[in-house]
């Protein structure tokens, strides 16, 4: 109401002139007001919900006059619970404060005077609500260009600089040692001091590395962090709509902005979204409110839940399979979670999509698709079937709140498996990892960033620990980059007229064995093979069950193998070599079967083999895993010294041993389980602690094929015997 004073008078013109002046009053201090409750560190939301069978208003309230906060004594109604999935899902938040229901205040009123209100209220309720005000984001670095300068050589600049020693990177290893226990380290924390030793700038990162592996058991640490360390939910390259699928795009506030990009193949797309593992940062999710602190917490002993049963709304089983057949129309529409860990799951669909129309929905687990089970297959597998299918596509799906909810939160692994490499990959992509054969990876994403290429691992360290992450080629890139290494390697081999020859003749090497020479065995010892591996094989680490089989190779295998013989008969027995004639007076063939070695082990005793290293691949691949030791020479005195006083038919040239041991172990060291190196010091000790050496590994785990393969005589192994030359 306009209150005119005495004598004024106003004709229509200046009437709507004054009411738009009062209205910019109102306007102002509204926004007054605002600004100043936000200040204040509160902020006023209205919201609507309706009521949903199943869920009610999907919230529980606690608080009250008569049970007000414990610790602050606020009797405001509060939002103690929003259920995942309900009607209040992303417009209400725990710890919201209830000023109004349908204009009905809840100001210092009691809890069942509140539960009253709400029950009361309808199928639509309109909620006005105060809600703590988001801190500040913090300052975006600066970048800032300024000049000093200085009249001498001898006058400084005034600047003293220094470095901090931080945590760079933490492995699950760490972070599950210190979650439980509630201490917190994080990535970026300066570290101050390592056990008593003060970190100061002069410190260089190798002293601290040093100090660290120093430590026997325990590692105590103090560090700094900065009071305001606010983590940023970004989404990356991730798109946050369907863009890429429609000329107008459909936009999804709140729910599908942290969805990740769609991935793009040959004119399609399926959207997926990134994995989460439990030590993630960043939550692909849709954004939740933070974790409320401590004395925003309310009592919970009074709860209001707006259904019967909402209390088992969250541990409410999988719903019976149901199938959802549909027409597959260009894209697919879905986005992706999980793996062969977890799952497959869906966590978003494309509205008004044939899959939507058909009732499917997010915290769906896909069983099967058309006749291909889901069981086991990781999230890159299912995107790459998915986008292979035309036309008709049929999904047994099972609607698995509580597993997807499990997924997305990082509780459970979607994506979980180890590889071993079987080619060298030197010369990576710029931001992957570079990996020689036989390095052993822990997978936990498949589908990197939401596109088909990349693999995000932990590459697994000594003790078989988890120590870099980072990113390796997906299957498919690894499989062509060893098939194209290879090559290169076979093509290098053939160059000379020699050993293309040799290369030819070696085809039928087990049918005339007998013809192979002295300097045709040197040449069988450091080729390379054509590798029955994959180039990631799948493994797991265990024990092996069975006694291993030993090779010993380098400038001393000959006479390592005739000590071990002698001197340790019940531990050690040599197989004996095929003969392919009937004849009692025909020779050995030089050719190992399996079944020869395999009646050793089960005496219980180690096969010692005389063998070449391309051999130990066979062998592997027969899943023996022998155990491999290298006698490593820096210099050809000391073979000399260490042969001498051996029969004069052992006799060999000390340098050609050096020469062989070298490109042995430039071409095949990615087979060799441990490395002696003989020197002056351990002239006496050398065979003990092969000995040693074998006992103990026999004990270990190790990193064995998640299949078994059928290894019954198939696999035929050259032994490496100069009796074999003699006519």
């Amino acid at each position: 109401m306009t209150t005119l004073l005495p004598g004024m008078k106003l004709d229509n013109h200046g009437f709507e002139k004054l009411q738009n002046v009062s209205s910019s009053i109102h306007r102002f201090f509204h926004v007054y007001s605002q600004t100043a409750e936000r200040n204040s560190g509160w902020e006023t939301h209205r919201v609507r919900l309706n009521r949903v069978p199943g869920y009610g208003f999907g919230i529980a309230v606690s608080g009250g006059r008569d049970n007000p906060h414990f610790a602050s004594g606020d009797p405001s109604i509060a939002v103690s619970d929003v259920l995942r999935g309900g009607p209040a899902e992303d417009k209400l938040q725990v710890n919201d404060r209830i000023v109004s229901v349908n204009g009905v205040p809840l100001e210092n009123v009691e809890y069942a005077r509140a539960v009253q209100v709400l029950r009361e209220s309808g199928a639509t309720v309109s909620l006005v609500v105060r809600r703590r005000a988001p801190a500040p984001p913090p300052t975006a670095p600066t970048t800032i260009k300024l000049a000093l300068t200085r009249n001498g050589k001898k006058e400084d600049f005034g600047i003293v600089l220094g470095c901090k020693i931080y945590v760079k990177e933490l492995t699950m290893r760490a972070r599950d040692q210190l979650n439980p226990s509630g201490q917190g380290l994080c990535e970026g924390d300066v570290i101050t001091r390592i056990n008593n030793t003060a970190v100061t700038d002069a410190m260089t990162l190798k002293e601290a590395k040093k100090l660290v592996d120093s430590c026997k058991d325990r590692l105590n640490l103090v560090i700094t962090r900065e009071l305001i360390r606010e983590e940023t939910v970004t989404n990356g390259n991730y798109q946050n709509n369907y863009s890429s699928l429609e000329a107008a795009p459909h936009t999804y506030p709140n729910s599908s902005e942290a969805m990740s990009s769609p991935y793009s193949i040959s004119g399609q797309n399926l959207y997926v979204a990134a994995p989460v593992r439990g030590d993630r940062r960043h939550d692909d999710q849709p954004p939740r409110p933070p974790p409320p602190r401590n004395d925003d917490y309310y009592s919970s002993r009074r709860q209001l839940y707006e259904e019967d049963g909402m209390t088992n709304q969250r541990n409410k089983p999988p719903s019976e399979p149901r199938l959802i057949s549909f027409q597959k129309e260009g894209s697919v529409g879905l986005r992706l979670c999980g793996g062969n860990r977890s799952g497959v799951f869906v966590s978003g669909v494309q509205p008004t999509s044939p899959a939507a129309m058909q009732g499917l929905q997010p915290a769906d687990k896909i069983l099967k698709v058309n006749d291909m089970e889901m069981k086991g297959v990781t999230r890159e597998e299912a995107v790459l079937f998915l986008l292979s299918l035309q036309d008709q596509i049929d999904l047994i799906v099972q609607h698995s709140p509580d597993e997807y909810n499990a997924v997305a939160s990082g509780q459970t692994p979607g994506d979980s498996f180890h590889v071993k490499t079987h080619f060298h990959y030197t010369e990576p992509t710029e931001g992957e990892m570079s990996f020689r054969c036989g390095d052993v990876f822990h997978v936990m994403d498949t589908l990197h960033n939401g596109t088909v290429g990349a693999w995000q691992v932990y590459r697994i360290g000594r003790n078989n620990q988890e120590v870099q992450k980072g990113t390796i080629p997906n299957k498919a890139r690894a499989e062509e980059l060893a098939t194209a290494q290879f090559n290169a390697t076979k093509k290098e081999m053939s160059g000379n007229d020699a050993k293309t020859n040799f290369f030819r003749r070696r085809r039928s090497t087990h049918r005339r064995s007998k013809s192979l020479g002295k300097e045709h065995w040197d040449e069988v010892v450091l080729s390379d093979s054509i590798s029955k591996f994959p180039a990631y094989e799948r493994v797991v680490l265990a024990q092996p069950g069975f006694v291993r089989p030993v090779i010993v190779l380098g400038a001393l295998a000959d006479v390592a193998r005739e000590r071990l013989l002698a001197e340790h008969g019940d531990k050690f027995a040599s197989p004996k070599m095929d003969s392919t004639l009937e004849d009692s007076k025909s020779k050995p063939s030089g050719i190992i079967r399996l079944s020869s070695i395999r009646s050793i082990m089960e005496r219980g005793k180690h096969a010692l083999l005389d063998i070449t290293p391309n051999a130990v691949d066979r062998l592997n691949y027969a899943q023996f895993y022998p155990i491999v030791i290298f006698l490593k020479a820096d210099n050809k005195h000391i073979i000399k010294q260490l042969r001498s006083g051996l029969p004069k038919s052992a006799h060999k040239s000390s340098k050609k041993l050096l020469e062989q041991c070298q490109h042995m172990e430039r071409v095949w060291g990615h087979v060799f389980t441990h490395t002696i190196t003989l020197s002056d010091a351990n002239i006496n000790t050398w065979f003990s602690k092969l000995g040693e050496l074998v006992q103990r590994t026999q004990t270990q785990q190790l990193w064995v094929s998640e299949t078994k393969v059928g290894t019954h005589g198939t696999i035929k192994l050259y032994q490496k015997n100069d009796k074999l030359n003699k006519k």
